[in-house]
């Protein structure tokens, strides 16, 4: 994945902006810069799917016009904001960053479509599938996580605990438990509860000889807890997790 220089500065509107705008039947084109699996699963009707990794290379033959108004949305509001970046320095200087996104979208009611009916279009892990022996992989994730700050407080191998527990062979599996300090004290700060849902995990499981390393969203996470307060944070911990999964 390809990671654009984070600026607070990139314009923005909320959900219900979009909303609006929808309703008036605004000359706007809705971008959804998630993967196609979670386009499939729910996305704003009319919406363009052009994945965040894709931004630069396709961005202009595709969209074209730059002086179109684009909505540029993701699940949390942290992968649009780098494609939202990135729009903007390829010279669409109407692209938008829709705060939040689908979970400020969900929030408030609005509807999605192509979601089946009882499944859930969140997408709670970042993930993705490397070329490389398990042990030096799990070593590529604890370096990438210390660049971004995180400390590793825990780790499980599941495949050692299941072999001595229950006597089953389970194919090589790891869960690190992730902590960025001042992330964390920032958050328990304005949640004492926080904990319950503390550190950030991450693993690292081999499947069909492939080696897949997946790290948790802090943003779908913490939908559980009624604090806006901690909203932002959860961004800003989920963007250094997406940098460490895309520098592996």
């Amino acid at each position: 994945m390809n990671m654009f220089g984070f600026s607070k500065n990139v314009p923005s509107v909320t959900a219900e902006e979009v909303k609006q705008a929808l309703d008036k039947k605004a000359d706007v084109i809705l971008v959804d810069v998630r993967t196609l699996d979670e386009y499939n699963r729910g996305h704003l009707e009319g919406s363009m799917l052009l994945p965040v990794d894709i931004v630069l290379e396709k961005a202009e033959s595709i969209l074209k016009d730059k002086n179109k108004t684009l909505y540029v949305y993701c699940l949390s509001g942290s992968r649009s904001v780098h494609a939202t970046e990135a729009l903007q320095k390829l010279g669409f200087v109407n692209a938008f960053n829709m705060t939040s996104g689908l979970l400020a979208w969900r929030a408030k009611g609005y509807p999605l479509t192509q979601q089946k009916e009882g499944e859930n279009d969140m997408t709670y892990g970042i993930q993705k599938t490397i070329t490389g022996t398990f042990d030096e992989i799990v070593n590529r994730t604890r370096d990438a996580l210390a660049k971004e700050g995180f400390g590793v407080l825990t780790e499980i191998n599941v495949q050692d605990t299941l072999k001595k527990k229950l006597n089953i062979d389970y194919p090589q599996y790891v869960i690190l438990g992730a902590c960025h300090p001042q992330s964390a004290y920032q958050t328990l700060q304005k949640e004492r509860e926080i904990g319950l849902l503390l550190p950030c995990n991450v693993i690292v499981y081999e499947k069909a000889r492939k080696i897949t390393v997946s790290a948790i969203r802090p943003t779908v996470a913490m939908q559980v807890v009624e604090n806006d307060e901690i909203v932002g944070i959860a961004q800003e911990v989920e963007q250094k997790l997406e940098r460490v999964i895309a520098n592996i």
